[in-house]
């Protein structure tokens, strides 16, 4: 039988400081000093000046008239005290995923057992998306007032952990928006928050009041300091990929090294103008939706199930299909997907691996609307090998590659055309089964050297190391 963890004890000790009788920590009660106190206009760092910043930080307390020093930022330690576990769990029974509610992990302990607030998921992997983080409306960019937490990010947090063997490269964070712990590069510009060894207040805890962090149904009690900027930031990609990078998975035949080089490559792509859509089934199920800020197009599944696996270029996953689902666009999202025009041009890149090859002449893309060009598996696509496939369709007619460079030959697509756009869609001839890692959906007809610098981006000579599942 196990022994009941001890119930959370969470002290607001006066003078911005709250004592974690169960960890022995204090905390600084403002979650974002580093902005609020005017260090950092914006309340992010890297994460070495986050470290840097914590260590050097003197606070005094008004109370008892002191300065302290010594504060560090959060740490994290294998939840099964032994070695990190990098697989996913809903559960929180690894290192990386949601639900982490061991103080072996100071913020997310903070996060879901002081502050009883909801992850993106449940721990059987049920969608919280809409009450999840600080405010409860599972909207990044707002501060909140969390029970007796002060200014607190929806955002991400920095960690002072380092990743194992890559300690001059990643470090692990929470995301104080989703419940999620993963790690990041250390480059990235995150959010601080000091912590402290031990009681620092030198105050019997028992002589202050336990705080009331939250109602009788769990959740916090919270203030909205102030909602999300209206002003677009300049990294808004960089914070979509954020949100998905949570996700990201590596195995012992892909390291994070090479995942990070596939990650770098995905500016290759958003910094084109003309993208309109792109779709990397990093979603655990439900419709897949694209990552561009604003157009999530969200395609459902029609037919059957999809099942996400682990292995992907971008997202860290790619969708299997089974020849028997499909995607499609919703009726809602078809009226707002762009109008595609062949004087224009329009291409649809994406990344697979066939099953076996009797998806060669497959659908893979029917894009169902303007130009309603339709993507075709070739007689020569290998099987059980990581391939992108793509189709220019101009003025000029079509243009089709195979690992970026131009083929002929294509097979036609039988059967009516789709009426919206279309993932592994109904068809009269050979049905697709396979992954798909990736879709990309181009206003342009691309050039040959650009479809070459896609194809180096899906970085397939990676994935074809990860074990086949």
């Amino acid at each position: 039988m196990k022994t009941p963890m001890k119930k959370n004890t969470l002290h607001d000790m006066g003078g911005g400081l709250l004592y974690d009788e169960v960890q022995d920590i204090t905390w600084l009660q403002d979650a974002n000093y580093v902005q609020t106190s005017g260090y950092k206009s914006n309340g992010k760092l890297s994460w070495r000046n986050a470290n840097a910043w914590a260590a050097q930080l003197v606070y005094h307390d008004p109370v008892r008239n002191k300065d302290i020093t010594g504060w560090r930022l959060p740490r994290v330690s294998p939840v099964s005290g032994k070695m990190f576990n990098g697989r996913f769990s809903f559960d929180g029974s690894t290192d990386e995923g949601y639900n982490n509610v061991s103080p072996r992990s100071e913020l997310a302990y903070m996060f879901y057992v002081n502050l009883g607030m909801k992850g993106y998921y449940s721990p059987s992997g049920g969608d919280q998306s809409a009450v999840c983080g600080p405010a409860g409306n599972g909207q990044r960019g707002y501060v909140v007032n969390a029970g007796p937490v002060k200014n607190l990010m929806s955002y991400i947090y920095w960690t002072g952990t380092a990743v194992e063997p890559y300690v001059d490269r990643n470090a692990w964070m929470f995301d104080a928006q989703y419940g999620f712990q993963n790690f990041y590069n250390q480059n990235d510009m995150l959010c601080p928050w000091a912590v402290h060894d031990g009681n620092v207040t030198g105050v019997d805890p028992a002589n202050v009041a336990q705080s009331t962090t939250a109602h009788d149904d769990g959740q916090p009690a919270v203030t909205i300091v102030s909602p999300p900027s209206t002003v677009k930031e300049l990294d808004t990609f960089t914070e979509i990929m954020k949100d998905i990078r949570c996700e990201f998975p590596f195995n012992n035949c892909i390291g994070p090294d090479e995942y990070w080089r596939m990650w770098d490559s995905m500016e290759l792509f958003v910094g084109d103008p003309s993208l309109a859509a792109f779709w990397t089934f990093g979603e655990p199920k439900g419709p897949r939706r694209s990552i561009i800020c604003g157009k999530p197009y969200p395609l459902d599944e029609t037919g059957g199930t999809i099942e996400r696996k682990r292995g992907g270029p971008f997202s860290g996953f790619a969708g299997r299909f089974d020849g028997t689902a499909d995607l499609c666009l919703s009726a809602e999202a078809a009226a707002a997907f762009p109008e595609l025009s062949i004087n224009d041009g329009v291409t649809v890149f994406t990344v697979v691996r066939l099953d076996d090859i009797t998806s060669r002449g497959a659908l893979l893309v029917d894009t169902g609307a303007g130009a309603s060009v339709r993507l075709t598996v070739a007689t020569d696509v290998p099987a059980g090998e990581w391939v992108t496939i793509a189709v220019c369709r101009t003025a000029d007619g079509d243009r089709y590659y195979l690992n970026g460079k131009r083929v002929h030959g294509v097979p036609a697509v039988t059967g009516p055309a789709a009426a919206t756009f279309t993932i592994a869609g109904p068809t009269t001839g050979p049905k697709f089964t396979g992954r798909i890692g990736a879709v990309a959906l181009f206003r342009r007809g691309l050039r040959d050297e650009e479809m070459m610098d896609l194809h180096r981006a899906a970085h397939t000579e990676i994935l074809q190391k990860d074990y086949a599942r």
